[in-house]
């Protein structure tokens, strides 16, 4: 049996587990240039945003009674502003590394991609003000959403309706919150990020084309959307583990003489701890962008086929270094 890896086709159409499969098949080929990417271009960003948060906590909460530096409110908002770019930079980087990968792997003629990380720096560049334009969109507008729901309810239980009503109203509001957010998980942080980038809509043509793509597969991408998310937790818990143990450590090993702890070797193994979970939780999420990329084919390929149209335009056409090797052998004769 052969190990020659071969080269994913994701213009296909796919069930349920096949899309977990191709994806998992995809990220083992691909796992270094991948990982790769997202610590040379994600990690710095995150390492920034992770490092003031944990400075920032430390500073403004000492471990030691008396010893605190007390709140400097200036400080503390620049340190905040700084942390939340920071984050927000990272998550762009991540979402346009590995969908920027996956973009050049499909254009690659090659049958095993050999993808760098200055190629994938520059396409990175090329993508980072859409990304970060369309996920900033799309946080205000989830943000308003749930604001209006979260108001209307409080409006309700703050009135003088009759107990019967608020409890009547309190089970459908439940719901309406439940429902709204598998709406916004499916819709919105799954698949419209991931069509908008392969695609380049405009924002009212994105807010068309996904309903579209979804319809009639709502439940198996909000399954394939849940299952990812669940397989990246236990993924990044994984990652977890070793920094838990050294913080640990590091906290009974900090006792000082009197009872009282070294608030500088804490201090240090926190900051790695909170580096090291942001890298891991950062690289975790590589799984769900490929299972929406792979999902997002598969609803493209089963409602417009564009896979298979490409390949009947294609069938009849002659590869140039084959149309050479001919008229070379006919020059022998």
């Amino acid at each position: 049996m052969s190990n020659v890896a071969v080269k994913t086709e994701f213009r296909q159409v796919r069930d349920f587990g096949e899309v977990f499969g191709v994806s998992f098949e995809f990220i083992r080929q691909n796992f270094k240039p991948l990982c790769t990417g997202v610590l040379y271009i994600g990690g710095p960003f995150l390492l920034v945003g992770s490092a003031v948060l944990t400075l920032m906590l430390v500073r403004t909460v000492s471990l030691v009674p008396g010893e605190g530096t007390g709140f400097d409110a200036v400080a503390f908002g620049v340190t905040y502003f700084v942390n939340i770019l920071s984050l927000l930079a990272g998550a762009v980087m991540i979402t346009s590394v590995v969908n920027g990968y996956i973009k050049l792997y499909m254009e690659s003629p090659e049958a095993k991609p050999q993808i760098g990380v200055n190629e994938l720096w520059r396409q990175v560049r090329q993508d980072f003000w859409w990304v970060a334009g369309r996920l900033f969109l799309l946080s205000v507008l989830a943000f308003v959403y749930f604001g209006l729901l979260i108001g209307m309810g409080v409006a309700v239980f703050a009135s003088g309706s009759s107990v019967g009503l608020k409890v009547a109203f309190g089970f459908i509001y439940v719901f309406g919150l439940i429902a709204a957010g598998m709406y916004f998980y499916v819709y919105g942080f799954c698949i419209f990020p991931t069509q908008s980038y392969f695609e380049r809509t405009s924002l009212g043509g994105s807010f068309s084309r996904v309903p579209y793509l979804v319809k009639g597969h709502w439940w198996q991408t909000f399954g394939v959307a849940f299952i990812g998310s669940i397989i990246q937790s236990v993924v990044a818990s994984i990652l977890y583990l070793p920094f838990y143990f050294i913080l640990i450590f590091a906290g009974l090993f900090s006792i000082q003489s009197g009872g009282t702890p070294n608030t500088s070797l804490l201090t240090v193994a926190g900051v790695g701890m909170s580096v090291g979970l942001t890298l891991g939780y950062g690289m975790s999420f590589i799984i769900n962008f490929v299972l929406m990329a792979v999902q997002y084919y598969n609803l493209l390929e089963g409602k417009e086929s564009t896979g298979l149209l490409n390949k009947i335009e294609s069938l009849g056409t002659v590869p140039t270094a084959a149309k050479t090797d001919f008229y070379d052998e006919e020059e022998k004769y």
